[in-house]
């Protein structure tokens, strides 16, 4: 199985005291994932292929503060 990179460019991923927003726990930017565990989402920005986690993440409203 071919592996690719999660292309999320959450904070989180930046920034290692953070989570994103649904409480997933950080990963290194650009990890190598199996095609199996990517799933591609569209946003205002384009179409991306991201791992599960960060995909419930990015289909999330944002929270203020």
């Amino acid at each position: 199985m071919r592996q690719h990179r999660c292309q999320c460019e959450h904070i989180a991923h930046f920034d290692t005291t953070k989570q994103t927003p649904n409480g997933n726990p950080a990963h290194p930017y650009e990890i190598n994932y199996f095609e199996s565990y990517l799933t591609r989402i569209n946003t205002n920005y384009g179409t991306y292929l991201v791992c599960k986690d960060c995909a419930k993440d990015c289909m999330l409203p944002v929270k203020v503060d």
